[in-house]
């Protein structure tokens, strides 16, 4: 997996410092959302390095002409993924503070995070608002065949933690851990 990341290696180090995250953590996300791979789709319709949903990358990256086609492009594709990343941190951030969290515990605000980015940061709030604002709580507790309902901000019915996105926070955090140690496959 690495050497196809590490073509992409200036890209990543630019947009990580423009948002003011570990360029190590990118390559990360990297890692399990691509391999590596520039024009790879999801079959729920997320595009790329980052694999960032196109209606994301229209309300936060402002992209031009065809969207799809615009996020296969490495340079865009790891702007944008990265912009929406440090969004999606802000607003989880304040979500933990809103819990009067502990807003200090970095571990636990990029999982929470990752959680956003996987499964979306409306999911995340409702999560945090039901079961506190620590990652462990919630993936204990939201974990269940049927969640509890949450009538919040454009989340209507019943929500838990998909095991997909219990697993994608594992997977990436694992990359990462793996990665700052100096490892690569």
């Amino acid at each position: 997996i690495i050497p196809r990341i590490q073509r992409y290696d200036n890209i990543i180090e630019l947009y990580s410092e423009k948002q003011g995250l570990d360029s190590t953590f990118v390559r990360a996300i990297i890692s399990r959302e691509s391999q590596g791979i520039p024009n790879i789709g999801s079959s729920a319709g997320a595009v790329g390095l980052m694999q960032v949903m196109p209606n994301t990358a229209r309300s936060e990256c402002k992209p031009s002409g065809s969207v799809r086609l615009w996020l296969q492009d490495p340079t865009k594709n790891i702007n944008c993924g990265t912009t929406v990343y440090a969004n999606y941190y802000r607003q989880v951030k304040q979500f933990v503070q809103n819990k009067g969290g502990d807003v200090r515990n970095t571990e636990n605000l990029m999982k929470l995070t990752l959680a956003a980015y996987n499964g979306g940061p409306a999911r995340v709030e409702c999560l945090i608002n039901q079961y506190g604002w620590r990652w462990d709580d919630i993936f204990n507790k939201a974990s269940g065949k049927f969640g509890r309902e949450c009538k919040h901000r454009n989340i209507r019915g019943y929500v838990r933690l998909p095991t997909e996105t219990k697993n994608y926070v594992g997977f990436v955090l694992g990359y990462y851990y793996y990665y700052k140690e100096g490892r690569f496959f």
